[in-house]
């Protein structure tokens, strides 16, 4: 298994302004996880405001995560913060809807 972990900034043509916080830019963890003939795609969405994860850290988590582990359809990531959490599994289960 191949695991690629991508970070991305888009800025945005309009700036996003809550009560809490002003986003310039859509922050992004891309998660891919490759079998050798599939690829499962998954999105982290780092916000520091609301999660308390920011693009770096999602990033890191993911990292880490990736190097740890032999077989991502038996690791878990159970303990992992709520946004890295969530693009992994997506990635995990859109392999495993290819297969």
């Amino acid at each position: 298994m191949n695991i690629k972990v991508n970070k991305c900034r888009i800025p945005r043509k309009t700036p996003f302004v809550t009560s809490q916080a002003r986003q310039d830019n859509v922050n992004a963890v891309i998660i891919q996880i490759n079998d050798g003939e599939h690829t499962g795609i998954g999105e982290t969405s780092p916000r520091s405001h609301i999660n308390g994860q920011t693009l770096e850290s999602s990033y890191n988590d993911a990292v880490d995560w990736a190097y740890s582990i032999t077989d991502p359809l038996k690791a878990s990531y159970n303990t992992l913060p709520t946004s890295t959490r969530m693009g992994i599994e997506s990635a995990l289960l859109d392999l495993k809807s290819q297969q």
